[in-house]
């Protein structure tokens, strides 16, 4: 099948002229920080989103629900920006040859495959199909990819480009052509939010329903929105909270949000770095690239019983359990005999507790020959606590001490001589005091009670970091005092606002993450935080620039 001629794509993107993008400086125009600009409704801030990209796992999840019954293809996707935490952050989203070329490809790969079984998509039989049979499959299919009914001028631009396409081809061929230029419009591609204003508040406009719909089905299933949606999109019904709120609780409730929460926690949690663990097998002769795809599963198993099963924000760090099989029984100390299926087990207490005791996180932050109290203090202080560590001077070395004299010293030795040299000691003694009570555990996360022929020290310290600070001894003490904070509560919440709002961490500020922190009361729940996320100003507003 022939690409869509190159005067049809117009035709698609004219829409959107105009539209996205922010400020002239590639910001999103935001006051900032710390100002005291920013909007409000109903006493809550309302920030200024930039024109969001749908991510690779959005792209993937939305073409398979507009093409149901049919194969995909494998696609070509863009790889997650490293420069930001979370994919869908629009700061780190500009568009490049390479990316267009690939919605270029993946457009007319996808437009094969439908074309290829179009019986399976026309609502008339595929030996009758006529332009009138067609043009009625392509205004649903656009409505259904833009996300909104069709406007009377893209209307008048689908049929402008049917005319064109059928004047040289036939039916099949148009339509595959069509559904690539679809496939490649900005409105596709992109949440394109304009609203519609406020009375007497000029500076911010209400989401329309298509688009409220869309970024509750964006948020829990990261796809477009289902029929239930659209429909209550449409008729704006989904503006009033009440239908807001129930559609929220049926969309959380669908097996697909599983896919969505796990994609934010894997992003949250550094889980990619669990993707490519790798130990000296001198050192650790039973490791493997089977134990390392082990651990991550076990430790995105645990992640999910904890948010979808256990509920609060605590058990992240509390809960007794680990996912476990006869391969990483060793790791935590216990009997194989379980098989090779992942099972839920109860670790000992008085050695693991929540997260920080997960065998493949342990892992993953940490070294191929010796653990890293550097890497795990700062993934506490910047992942959980939100109090990241000033980033090391340009001229310093990042490479660890030497594993010289390990029968005789230990990692907490040789790390505190390494650091205390020079101008590392002061960013150092933040994050050595987080990383040294993680030393009762090795490169692989296994327990010890002695390292270098001494007693280990596990005695840590929390400094800058609000009500957490102060001395523990052990993960599981440290662990206790991030579960009791306000500070990780504030944390778990500012980044799931970030995620649910497609908003660089500048952004999420104090003034715009506290209060709804405090609507959650003293035991704050992931459910209820996305459901509060969902009433919040910040989801159903949109600052407007003048």
């Amino acid at each position: 099948m022939r690409s869509v001629p190159i005067l049809v794509l117009p035709l698609f993107a004219a829409a959107c002229t105009g539209i996205i993008g922010g400020g002239d400086d590639g910001s999103s125009g935001s006051s900032g920080p710390g100002s005291t600009r920013a909007p409000t409704v109903n006493g809550q801030i309302v920030v200024t989103p930039q024109v969001v990209r749908v991510t690779s796992l959005a792209y993937t999840n939305s073409v398979r629900d507009l093409f149901p019954g049919i194969t995909i293809p494998a696609l070509t996707l863009p790889s997650a920006p490293t420069s930001v935490v979370y994919d869908n952050n629009a700061v780190a989203q500009a568009p490049t040859a390479t990316l267009i070329q690939a919605y270029q490809a993946n457009g007319q790969a996808i437009a094969n495959a439908v074309v290829a079984k179009l019986a399976a998509v026309l609502p008339c039989s595929a030996s009758a199909v006529d332009d009138a049979c067609a043009t009625t499959y392509l205004t649903d299919l656009s409505s259904r990819a833009y996300r909104h009914p069709l406007q009377d001028d893209e209307r008048a631009r689908l049929g402008t480009a049917w005319q064109s396409l059928r004047a040289a081809n036939d039916v099949p061929t148009s339509i595959g052509a069509v559904i690539e230029g679809i496939l490649q419009a900005p409105a596709f591609l992109y949440q394109i939010e304009e609203g519609t204003p406020v009375e007497d508040n000029p500076n911010v406009a209400r989401l329309t329903g298509n688009e409220l719909a869309t970024r509750l089905a964006t948020l829990f299933w990261a796809s477009i929105p289902d029929a239930t949606l659209r429909a209550v999109g449409d008729d704006d019904r989904i503006l009033d909270p009440d239908e807001l709120d129930a559609q929220a609780r049926r969309i959380l409730d669908d097996p697909r949000a599983h896919e969505s929460v796990a994609h934010m926690q894997y992003q949250w949690l550094r889980f990619n770095l669990l993707e490519k663990i790798k130990k000296d097998t001198t050192l650790f002769p039973t490791w493997s690239d089977t134990t390392a795809a082990t651990m991550r599963e076990a430790t995105v198993r645990f992640t999910d019983h904890v948010f979808w099963e256990e509920g609060n924000f605590a058990a992240l760090f509390t809960d007794s359990h680990a996912f476990v099989n006869d391969l990483l029984a060793p790791y935590y100390g216990l009997n194989a005999g379980g098989g090779s299926a992942l099972t839920m087990t109860t670790v000992p207490s008085s050695q693991r507790s929540g997260l920080l005791t997960q065998v493949g996180l342990l892992s993953a932050f940490g070294h191929e020959t010796m653990e890293s109290p550097v890497l795990r203090g700062v993934f506490v202080l910047d992942r959980l606590l939100c109090s990241p560590p000033p980033p090391p001077p340009p001229d310093v070395k990042n490479t660890p001490p030497a594993a010289t004299n390990v029968e005789t010293t230990t990692t907490r030795e040789r790390f505190q001589a390494h650091h205390e040299q020079g101008s590392c000691a002061g960013c150092h003694k933040l994050i050595d005091g987080v990383g040294f009570g993680f030393e009762h555990f090795d490169a692989v996360g296994k327990w010890r009670d002695s390292e270098g022929g001494k007693p280990v020290d596990a005695t840590g310290m929390l400094i800058g970091t609000g009500d957490a600070d102060g001395a523990f001894v052990g993960v599981g003490e440290l662990s206790v005092k991030i579960a009791n904070s306000q500070r990780s509560s504030f944390c778990i919440t500012r980044n799931w606002m970030q995620y649910a709002l497609g908003i660089d961490a500048s952004a999420a500020t104090e003034d715009l993450v506290k209060p709804l922190q405090a609507d959650l009361g003293p035991t704050p729940a992931f459910r209820n935080l996305l459901l509060s996320i969902v009433k919040s100003s910040a989801f159903r507003f949109r600052t407007v620039t003048p």
